[in-house]
């Protein structure tokens, strides 16, 4: 379980688990699962997937309306097949540029 209010330490940018480095590309400290979501904390994210299990972390970033906006852009909706889409008839927002 991972609770909003988390913190977690993300090593200020390099982290040495095992044989191998894990790098972010600007240093994090401490932060909340959105601020790892934000910041894109590859070490964060990693000891998030750890704590969780892979299924866990897949199910939650599904379920999560700021990993969604993140991944798939502030206009994405649920699918039916629990995948998210962008808005639109074309799905990829064509007719904005005049291709629809």
């Amino acid at each position: 379980m991972l609770r909003p209010e988390e913190l977690l330490y993300c090593e200020q940018g390099i982290w040495t688990r095992g044989a191998r480095k894990i790098h972010d590309t600007h240093p994090v400290g401490w932060a909340t699962p959105a601020t790892v979501l934000r910041e894109s904390s590859n070490i964060c994210a990693a000891k998030i997937g750890e704590k969780l299990g892979k299924e866990k972390l897949i199910a939650g970033l599904r379920a999560s309306d700021s990993a969604r906006r993140l991944l798939w852009g502030s206009r994405a909706r649920r699918g039916s097949a629990g995948r998210s889409a962008p808005d639109g008839p074309h799905r990829g927002g064509y007719e904005r540029f005049g291709q629809g």
